[in-house]
């Protein structure tokens, strides 16, 4: 992950790389920081699993860039999870130290380092060696709500290809500015937004203020913000308020990239007309993936209502054990599809077979390959011999 910063600071040291509140660093000063982490607090370390409870996203991205910067595996946590929940989490990643944004340091170890007076480094003597794939360069971890996370292993070669196919239908250019707004945990946040945008050297514009429409219009108009990544939830929330939101002031917006749920034809129509300059675009993805698997443009958006698109550069997909009305498994195969699951080789056996990742997503593909998602597989009802997915009714309710 660190390439893609290497390369920047190379070709434009002096461009702004990232802006956080009052606070912008460029490339080669970005760099110079996570140099700085990884020089004073992990001096001689040989490859292992690192931890990172990190909330504010400037902090997440340094420290993300330093433990890629010294080869070992990077295992985001999410800043909130409690106190007992990280002492399992490093038994069972056999996290070897746990970078911890100050105020988030719930371990309270005598042995560990306080390096930018935010971060603290904590040393885990207790754990045994890690048992991540060779090839792994970060492990994400999944819910865990009602037990265990599981942990998503991504190759460098997994990254790779998501990070190029994302680029190659979003066409940046090296004066877009990206804004950001999404928990820097997920695997969208990290590989679809923070390192696409590095690796086409532009400005990333992380969101600081309290999420709501006019505060996002705001920040996008005074950052001359021209791409954002967003979830619809979000802009629901900009064609409810729209009347009292003045969005000619962001006419600059030329790219908006939804994800994590799909938007009604209504909602998709309405912003469109609202936003007539910005190619909406949709995406739909799965961790275990890296995490892109399909996009549509908004051109298509209205002609294919309901659709995830078509599959992005690689990347198959194929419906596994059809029913009667076409639907079935969603099936991925490509340079995407994760290493397995961190310990786990029964989880991977049943979820990768052949090389093909089975999704547990149901849907079909329509005469011209486009993908529509009904439902997840676990979450289907059966009534009178019918398939019933709750998304579909989540769907007509909104």
């Amino acid at each position: 992950m660190y390439d893609y910063l290497r390369k920047a600071v190379q070709q434009f040291p002096e461009k702004i790389a990232i802006k956080y509140k009052d606070v912008e660093l460029s490339y080669s000063e970005l760099d110079d920081v996570i140099k700085k982490i990884a020089d004073e607090c992990f001096a001689d370390i040989e490859r292992c699993n690192i931890g990172i409870v990190v909330n504010s996203p400037m902090l997440f991205t340094m420290s993300l860039m330093a433990v890629s910067y010294l080869g070992c595996v990077a295992v985001p946590i999410y800043a909130h999870t409690g106190k007992e929940k990280i002492k399992e989490l490093v038994k069972q990643f056999s996290l070897e130290y746990v970078i911890f944004e100050k105020g988030y340091d719930v371990l309270n170890c005598e042995e560990s380092t306080t390096v930018l007076s935010d971060l603290i480094i904590h040393k885990e003597v207790s754990v045994g060696k890690n048992h991540s794939d060779k090839n792994c360069e970060i492990i994400l971890l999944t819910s865990g709500t009602t037990g265990a996370p599981k942990g998503i292993m991504l190759s460098r070669d997994n990254i790779k290809s998501n990070v190029e196919a994302i680029g190659d239908y979003l066409r940046l250019t090296l004066n877009d500015k990206i804004f950001m707004v999404k928990n820097m945990n997920h695997s969208s946040s990290i590989i679809g937004e923070l390192l696409v945008g590095l690796d086409n050297m532009c400005t990333i514009v992380f969101n600081s203020k309290v999420l709501t429409a006019s505060s996002m219009v705001n920040s996008i108009c005074d950052n001359n913000i021209t791409v954002f990544f967003a979830v619809p939830t979000i802009l629901r929330e900009i064609i409810l308020k729209h009347k009292q939101l003045n969005l000619e002031k962001i006419g600059h917006l030329r790219i908006i990239n939804f994800y994590g749920a799909p938007m009604s034809s209504q909602d998709i129509d309405k912003l469109v007309e609202l936003l007539p300059n910005c190619n909406l675009i949709y995406s739909y993805g799965l961790t275990e993936a890296s995490p892109r698997v399909t996009y549509i443009m908004g051109s298509d958006l209205l002609k294919k209502a309901g659709s995830s698109g078509r599959p992005i550069k690689n990347v198959k997909i194929e419906i596994s054990n059809k029913g009667i009305d076409n639907n079935g498994e969603i099936v991925v195969s490509g340079p995407n599809v994760m290493l397995g699951y961190y310990n786990d080789a029964e989880k991977t056996r049943k979820t990768i077979v052949d090389g093909k990742l089975y999704t547990g997503d149901y849907g079909y593909i329509d005469e011209d390959g486009y993908l529509y998602v009904q439902g997840r597989k676990d979450n289907m009802i059966i009534s009178a011999g019918k398939n019933i997915y709750p998304e579909e009714i989540e769907q007509v309710l909104q």
